[in-house]
């Protein structure tokens, strides 16, 4: 039998035929033996990490990114910088963050905000009036009695979730309750997302073929953002939030994918990780929009002004939500820490969602309120031993899934 060497994708052109069976480092299945790659294929070899293959033909020249020159580079270097003024340059290794962020925004062509305005709240800030500046923390909660309890089949899917002898067929059952629900699990369990031969008709073997754990997490996501719904878009674009927030789960998931750790929790944890901040945006909107502007004109962590203003910041009202909605403490102290990994009894998992909401915002991916990206501490490179080099391929494989996701789940 004829061994076929390992190929670098950077290498492999469109045309190339695989010579085995292709799958993803989480086991995924992405093509069989024989198939002809097309431009598409090979994009989604590099979103799912696939870098080497083997291929018995490989014809023409490879595919070639989107080039740039040393006067683009510096183009958009200058374009991003005023968005990282929170980042201390001088620090190891921020340089090579950085430099990596810069050429990856410039490979990919990818859209760089106007950095002179917010695109996603008013121009004028709206000033506090008299019983806004300070309100309870408990009042922040208790305002809405719709957010004081979760929606039914959510608290159906945490049990099972967490039930060991939970089957395909009872979580199923489950999801069948909620027809719109099941419709949107159904067209992203058939996307290219998940790269299954055959399209999927029923809800208990997509359950089957997919994972109870994967198809639980992304129906819990799907549970809390109908929640918010009647946010109104001159307040926040949602589109934009949730893209932030399934952005930051997304990477965060790649990112312990390539510690070989465990990343079934992430996704949720990092669509839970600002809820405090939708909370403080539906019950007071005035002064969190407040909040946001000055940050802004103050180029100072948004967390930090809402702490200022309100005597605590959504990181606390985040942690009281959850801990209402009896959620586990996993996501409690995700949401309380998220800002601070190293305060946590969970500071991997936190760690790498900390790290991850600093890099899906240097995507600009989506938009949570903040103007600036947070510094990232040096110490978070070092824990999770993922190396500045290898930002272009969790951007790259980030991008891909969100895409996806975001037009399935909003």
């Amino acid at each position: 039998m004829t061994e076929y060497p390992l190929v670098n994708i950077e290498e492999i052109a469109p045309g190339a035929i695989t010579a085995t069976e292709v799958k993803s480092c989480q086991g995924r299945f992405l093509f069989p033996p024989g198939q002809t790659l097309s431009v598409k294929d090979i994009q989604k070899c590099k979103a799912w990490g696939v870098w080497h293959l083997r291929v018995t033909e490989n014809p023409g020249e490879p595919l070639q990114e989107n080039g740039y020159d040393r006067e683009g580079v510096k183009e958009i270097r200058d374009a991003i910088l005023p968005f990282f003024a929170a980042w201390k340059f001088k620090q190891d290794p921020n340089k090579e963050i950085f430099k990596n962020i810069v050429l990856w925004t410039a490979q990919t062509g990818t859209d760089i905000p106007d950095s002179g305005k917010e695109s996603n709240s008013p121009q004028t800030a709206p000033s506090p009036q008299p019983g806004d500046a300070k309100p309870d923390l408990e009042n922040i909660i208790q305002k809405d009695e719709n957010l004081a309890t979760l929606p039914d089949i959510f608290n159906r899917l945490m049990a099972a979730v967490n039930d060991p002898k939970c089957t395909s067929h009872h979580l199923a059952e489950i999801l069948g309750n909620d027809p719109a629900l099941c419709a949107k699990l159904l067209k992203l369990v058939n996307s290219p997302v998940y790269g299954l031969m055959r399209k999927i008709e029923s809800m208990e073997r997509a359950v089957t073929l997919v994972g109870i754990n994967e198809i639980s997490k992304i129906a819990l996501s799907i549970s809390v953002i109908s929640m918010f719904r009647d946010i109104p878009e001159e307040i926040m674009d949602m589109r934009k939030f949730w893209s932030h927030c399934i952005g930051c789960g997304l990477v965060a998931e790649i990112i312990s994918e390539e510690m070989h750790i465990s990343s079934e929790r992430l996704l949720v944890a990092g669509m839970l990780h600002d809820i405090g901040r939708l909370i403080m945006l539906k019950n007071h909107p005035r002064t969190t929009l407040y909040a946001i502007h000055r940050a802004r004109s103050k180029k100072l962590p948004l967390h930090a002004v809402e702490k200022d203003i309100w005597g605590f910041d959504h990181c606390e009202v985040g942690q009281r939500i959850l801990e209402l909605w009896s959620l586990p403490d996993f996501l409690v102290q995700t949401a309380r820490y998220h800002h601070g990994y190293e305060k946590s009894d969970y500071k991997q998992e936190i760690g790498i969602i900390q790290l991850a909401d600093c890099l899906v915002q240097a995507m600009f991916m989506g938009y949570s309120g903040n103007s600036f990206i947070p510094g990232v501490p040096a110490c978070l490179w070092d824990e999770p031993g993922i190396s500045p080099r290898s930002i272009a391929g969790i951007f790259t494989q980030a991008q891909y899934r969100a895409e996806e996701m975001i037009g399935t789940l909003l």
